[in-house]
């Protein structure tokens, strides 16, 4: 190999290693433009102490990777808790989309929707956990219940499934879930019979129950 061929050669190789140099270098610094535009907080609340000791560690795992999927939640809780509501919502769909049968996201952004006052995204948000995630999330039939009995009254009649999709398939909160039911007919349907039925119900459940029973006696009257 001539002296010009090895010349050429080594031209190339440092071409070569420059070019990798700057592709790496301009992917780390995309990197950290992205996790820079993540950790921005609009909110109006101050950080604690606790929080901002918080949010080091959560950039340094992010700079690792932008879908570090704890660091996505401890990171979307703080916006959340000093009122950066968008941006929390924002980090809890990029969360959805990295794992989809976590119902946490959601149960978040519908207390978020619901706070301001956006029930009918609430709604869905608790819709979709008990209908494509599980029925076993207790806090989202309380939330509907909410949602129905003070704000979306037109939609009542839709509850009435999913409580009864609750009894059958959420062993766990059976008692409860009978009895939510027996007071939605009571009170938010004014079905007479069907709350008889399900108050009945939720005595053979829970005997002593002395609310129900003194309920059952006036609906009986």
């Amino acid at each position: 190999m001539n002296k010009k061929t090895i010349a050429i050669l080594l031209i190339i190789v440092v071409v070569l290693a420059g070019t990798g140099w700057y592709v790496w270098d301009k992917k780390i610094n995309s990197s950290e433009a992205k996790v820079e535009k993540l950790m921005q907080i609009n909110g109006s609340g101050k950080l604690s102490e606790i929080q901002q000791k918080s949010l080091v560690e959560i950039k340094e795992k992010l700079l690792l990777s932008n879908d570090d999927y704890s660091a996505l939640l401890n990171l979307a809780l703080i916006k959340q808790a000093v009122g950066d509501l968008d941006g929390a919502l924002a980090l809890y769909e990029k969360m959805r989309a990295l794992r989809k049968n976590d119902l946490l996201p959601l149960n978040n952004s519908a207390s978020i929707y619901f706070d301001r006052g956006e029930y009918v995204l609430a709604e869905a948000a608790h819709l979709r956990i008990l209908n494509d995630i599980t029925p076993k999330w207790y806090n989202s039939y309380n939330e509907l219940f909410s949602i129905y009995q003070f704000h979306l009254k037109d939609k009542r009649g839709s509850f009435e499934s999913v409580l009864l999709n609750g009894i059958e398939k959420y062993d766990e909160e059976k008692l409860a879930l009978t009895n939510k039911t027996a007071v939605y007919y009571d009170e938010l349907m004014g079905n007479v019979p069907k709350a008889i039925e399900y108050y009945e119900k939720t005595l053979k459940l829970s005997p002593n129950d002395q609310v129900v029973k003194k309920r059952l006696k006036e609906l009986k009257k």
